[in-house]
């Protein structure tokens, strides 16, 4: 997987036997400017992970540095920048894609 420069890996969180799909891989991102004190922009990654293959079914790029992903039940909770943001989860899927929608 690689990610856009300059972004940076900051978090990772996987959910196992969620109802979106049986292992969901969720990582956090961070945009690094060398002109910023503080990341400006930051970037959440979703994929399914079935018999060894990653499939990325969302991405959702955020104004503010992604620090860290905690999973909770059914719920992602988000620190980007100053707030702590939780999302749940929803599938949207057809014959020809499949694809996760974040409700905040």
């Amino acid at each position: 997987i690689e990610l856009q420069h300059p972004e940076t890996g900051s978090a990772l969180e996987i959910f196992n036997n969620h109802p979106v799909a049986k292992t969901l891989v969720v990582a956090g991102t961070v945009f690094v400017d060398i002109h910023e004190t503080v990341p400006s922009k930051g970037n959440i990654i979703v994929w399914s992970l079935n018999n060894g293959k990653l499939e990325e079914l969302s991405q959702r790029i955020h104004k503010g540095g992604l620090y860290a992903l905690k999973g909770m039940k059914d719920y992602l909770l988000a620190t980007i920048h100053d707030t702590i943001y939780i999302y749940g989860f929803k599938l949207q899927s057809s014959h020809s894609y499949r694809k996760v929608e974040f409700e905040q």
